[in-house]
């Protein structure tokens, strides 16, 4: 969150881990962790196109990447 946001996150709790799989051969593994933020405010890298706040029911998760989208869903995203 610091090195991409600019902001510090204290972690609090373990939310979910998801594992996927690519079809271009990429593996990941995500762990979604419930945090507080120091500031609201974004300061973001220059590798970061953009960010915003975006309630879940605002989440259309066809706009999300694939490894995201369980999560997402479980959280009240579109589609």
């Amino acid at each position: 969150m610091r090195e991409e946001l600019g902001v510090v996150a204290t972690p609090h709790e373990r939310l979910q881990s998801v594992r996927h799989d690519y079809a271009h051969g990429t593996h990941v593994e995500i762990v979604f962790l419930r945090c507080t933020l120091d500031s609201h405010a974004f300061r973001l890298a220059d590798e970061v196109n953009a960010a915003r706040w975006q309630l879940p029911d605002e989440i259309e998760v066809a706009q999300v990447l694939e490894a995201d989208r369980e999560f997402v869903r479980a959280l009240g995203a579109r589609g």
